[in-house]
């Protein structure tokens, strides 16, 4: 437990922005020196604990790729096709 590096009461300032894919809040919690990136860790592991036992997803981008069809894709599809042989041929 990092508990013996924090100094004083975590300051909770509140919600600094919305976006696509996360929530930033903003607070403060004061260390001793050189504590503050094992301390921000824990906070953020134990942060994920929580949402997980809630049941709240973190969320993120999501990205479809549409190769297109015809013989556009021939290129790709030979490169796939040599790739796994050179790599069952070991």
């Amino acid at each position: 437990s990092c508990m013996h590096f924090i100094t004083a009461d975590l300051e909770m300032l509140g919600v600094e922005e919305f976006a696509d894919s996360q929530v930033t809040l903003r607070l403060r919690i004061k260390t001793l020196p050189i504590k503050q990136w094992e301390v921000a860790r824990e906070f953020r592991r134990r942060v994920k604990n929580r949402f997980d036992e809630l049941g709240i997803e973190i969320p993120f981008p999501h990205r479809t790729v549409y190769w297109g069809t015809g013989a556009e894709n021939d290129w790709f599809k030979e490169l796939v096709k040599t790739s796994g042989q050179h790599a069952n041929n070991g």
